[in-house]
């Protein structure tokens, strides 16, 4: 309550004073509550070491949720590896308290997670991903809402340096350098492959080096020696379809990689290392690049 003594100030000071007390108020009234600020994290995740937090609406279009990763502070029992947990949290105005709506604990896993809209509906889906191994195996699978329930409505495992990346309304999945377009039909996800890479548009003063391989593990690249300028980008396309390879990149510092491209960052060498079936050394094929100021 605020008193105000009449000694010390005008009537007009006290006009002033309430109106603008009575509109501070106002603005607190019509101000949406932010129950996230008053989130506690080690009710729901005791013992949890909190690694990422998405805003997302997967159970419902006007609802506070969020997506969370986190990594347990306790060991387990079973392996040395600490367990890694994914779960959607939802604000229930009714019970007045947060609810866990999803959880997935793994020891054996680094997830990464990502909201979308796939389905072109009003809620967003969660897509899980997963790489393991030298071989850069990518496992992910697509969690949605569906009859009132969890569901997975994708699910792909091991898949030999292996990307995604999600387009729209689609995910370009890669195997390797080769793409694979993946989308919603109204029921279900279908896919078909490219002929040639899905990549990313560059610039007209960037370089594009094309290369196929084929069915012999022969490799064929357009350019087997560039020079690159700083801040040049260079970016690596198959142009067909069939065996898989493996890309392995030499550089002293002089590069630094974006989704579909490398780029110059400072003078010096680099190597590409195109190896057919993964591991077919004798037929692998080099592009040397030279970095200039």
């Amino acid at each position: 309550m605020i008193v105000l003594n009449h000694s010390y100030y005008s009537r007009k000071q006290i006009f002033i004073f309430l109106w603008i007390s009575v509109f501070i108020l106002v603005l607190l009234v019509g101000t949406t509550k932010s129950y996230a600020a008053i989130f506690d994290y080690n009710k729901l995740f005791p013992n949890t070491r909190i690694l990422t937090q998405q805003p997302t609406h997967f159970l419902e279009k006007n609802s506070e949720e969020y997506v969370i990763t986190g990594v347990s502070l306790l060991k387990n029992p079973i392996t040395s590896h600490p367990a890694h947990m994914v779960s959607i949290i939802s604000y229930n105005k009714k019970m007045d308290e947060w609810v866990q709506i999803y959880k997935e604990v793994n020891p054996y896993w680094y997830p990464k997670v990502e909201v979308c809209n796939l389905l072109n509906n009003n809620l967003d889906q969660i897509i899980i991903s997963d790489v393991q191994g030298s071989g850069g195996f990518l496992s992910y699978k697509i969690l949605a809402r569906m009859n009132n329930q969890n569901e997975i409505i994708l699910n792909r495992k091991s898949i030999f340096q292996g990307s995604y990346r999600v387009e729209g309304n689609q995910i370009i999945e890669k195997m390797g350098h080769q793409s694979t377009i993946i989308k919603w039909d109204g029921k279900s996800f279908s896919g078909h492959k490219t002929n040639e890479e899905m990549v990313q548009p560059i610039s007209a003063k960037d370089i594009q080096i094309q290369y196929t391989i084929s069915p012999d593990h022969q490799v064929t690249v357009s350019q087997p020696k560039i020079t690159l300028h700083v801040g040049q980008k260079l970016q690596l396309r198959r142009m067909n379809t069939g065996v898989v390879e493996r890309v392995l990149y030499k550089t002293n510092k002089a590069i630094d990689f974006g989704r579909d491209y490398i780029i110059g960052i400072e003078p010096g060498t680099a190597t590409i290392t195109i190896i057919p079936y993964g591991y077919d050394w004798k037929n692998a094929v080099k592009i040397h690049v030279i970095i200039v100021q």
